[in-house]
Formats: C-alpha cells, structure tokens, sequence
C-alpha cells in the first residue's frame, strides 16, 4: 500500500498541484485524494480512479502501468494481511480436548446452538444502555430522512433491509465517501450513539460512526469503526491541504465480518471516547480536542450499507 501512496503523491507533487487542486481537478472530493496518499488510511482507488489520475495529469501508458500493478499489490497484502489475522492455530493437545468434549456433548444431545463471537470479555465489560434523556431515535419505517444532509459525494437513500427499512447506500461509485449527518446535532455535547449496522464487502470496506464532528469540513471529530482488519478510534486533524489525524485506539484482532448485524454504540463523555459492539466494550481513548459537535455515518468501498433503528441519548448532566 505505501508504495501505491508514494507513487500517487510523487506524480501529484511532480505536477506543482495540492491535494485540493488535484481533486477540483479530476472532480473528487479532497478527503478521498487524502486518504489514497496515506497507506495507513486503509482506503484503495479504483481502477477507474487511477484512469483519470493518469489522463488529468498527462502521465504516460507505462506510469499508468506501474500504478495499476502497484494498485494491484496492494489488494493482495491486504487481502493476504486479513487471512493472516483470521487464522486460528489450536494446538494438537487443546484439538483433543475439544473434540472429546465434542463427543460428549454430542451423545448427550446438548450440543449448544453457536453465535458469531465477538470477543471473550470479563463481565465488567458488558454495559447497559445509557439512560438519560433521548436526543433523538428513528428506525426510518416513515421513510423520512429529511434530518439527515449528506456531507461528501455519493447518496444515502432508504432501503428494504431484511423486513425493515433502514438508512443506507447501495451501488455506489467505489471512490465515493458517503458521509451523512444528522442536521439536529450541530451542538451536542456529551452523548451516546446506538445504531444496528449491516454492511455487504466491497473492494475494501470502511465502516465508520462519527462523533463530534462539524458539518465543515466534514473531516473533523472522531472517527469509531473499522473494516475487515479491525477497528479503531481515531481523531481527525484537518488542515486546508490534507484530512489528516491520529489513531487514537485500535483493535487488529476484532475484524468486521460482511453481512454480520452489528449493534454499534459509541459514547462521548468529557474527554473520553468508549467504543461497543453488541454491548461489549471493544475500545475507549481519552482526547480533549473536540469538546462537541454532531454526528453521523460514513460508508465507503462497500457494495452496501444500513444503518437502523438509531437511539442518541443525553450523558452526564
């Protein structure tokens, strides 16, 4: 991936162009030039967007060969890296033990119904719901989304999702960002943020709640989610010529699975940032940075998306 980055920003800096430029440019947005420059980002371009990169900025067939097998490259470490973390090595003693308690539970005919693990966390970690004062809550059946403003390219819609109704994304161009927001939250404070999330894999999924976050430049606040390598928290530092920031929290051992429902939740309270999924407390960071601001969801390089049956509620006083 750092090798795709380098030769991305070496032939945008070759050009005199800043990321701003460049993306007014080619007619993308200026997070999505920021992030194919960072390989810590996690985030891919397309085929089609290494096309225009090289027809906007005159390079010839052979650079555009080169950034189609670096492009290339890096899908297979990605790919590669997320099989590595999924592999599981039981040792030969522990796999006897198991199948003989396999046996006996089989023959006692209480073999127990299994559900996709999330961790093994001691019970200090398991949390109720927050409850304080309901902010706001929609589990869209009226199909309104009239709160909700979208920040970036691509299109949030209301789709059938199962047997419900639910806010998402569906076919969208795979350099698209989708960042929706939700009007009512310009100047909350502390607060907590429930919502169930589906998403189907695309090229490379992102899959994000944002906390705290202005409604520009939309790379500011908290960023709490992950893909298919882990999750983690992280806080934007947006300047006028990049969306840059910093990893705050990250759990490379808690992959994101497609097709998996999700209840995701991340509170804010004073400076610290806590992080559930399916009330199991995943990750928490401490930051001052950003004291308040709104919320929302982002979604991109995903052939799918829903976010369903939203709860905010008020924390602290």
């Amino acid at each position: 991936m750092a090798n795709l980055s380098n030769l991305l920003r070496q032939h945008r800096q070759k050009t005199g162009l800043t990321q701003k430029q460049l993306a007014e440019r080619i007619n993308f947005s200026h997070s999505v030039i920021s992030r194919v420059e960072k390989p810590q980002s996690g985030y891919l371009p397309s085929e089609d967007f290494v096309a225009i990169f090289c027809r906007e900025l005159g390079l010839t067939d052979q650079e555009k060969s080169i950034l189609l097998q670096a492009l290339h490259e890096a899908r297979l470490e990605l790919s590669g890296g997320s099989r590595q973390r999924s592999r599981i090595r039981i040792p030969i003693w522990q796999g006897g033990i198991l199948l003989i308690v396999f046996i006996v539970l089989t023959l006692a005919g209480s073999f127990p119904e299994t559900e996709p693990a999330i961790a093994s966390p001691s019970t200090s970690q398991y949390q109720q719901t927050p409850t304080g004062g309901i902010l706001y809550a929609n589990d869209f059946e009226d199909r309104d989304i009239s709160n909700w403003k979208n920040l970036n390219n691509g299109r949030w819609g209301i789709f059938k999702n199962n047997a419900s109704y639910a806010l998402g994304v569906r076919d969208q161009d795979p350099t698209a960002i989708p960042n929706a927001y939700l009007l009512l939250s310009d100047d909350w404070v502390d607060y907590s943020l429930q919502v169930d999330v589906t998403f189907i894999s695309g090229a490379y999924e992102q899959i994000y709640l944002v906390v705290r976050s202005a409604r520009q430049p939309n790379c500011s606040g908290y960023r709490v989610g992950g893909n298919r390598l882990g999750v983690s928290i992280f806080r934007f530092d947006p300047s006028p010529d990049s969306c840059d920031g910093e990893l705050l929290a990250e759990d490379i051992h808690f992959p994101l699975t497609s097709n998996q429902p999700y209840i995701m939740r991340v509170d804010v309270l004073g400076d610290s940032i806590r992080y559930y999924i399916n009330n199991v407390l995943i990750l928490n960071a401490t930051d001052s940075k950003y004291s308040k601001g709104g919320l929302g969801f982002l979604a991109y390089q995903v052939k799918e998306a829903y976010f369903d049956d939203i709860l905010i509620t008020k924390l602290g006083h």
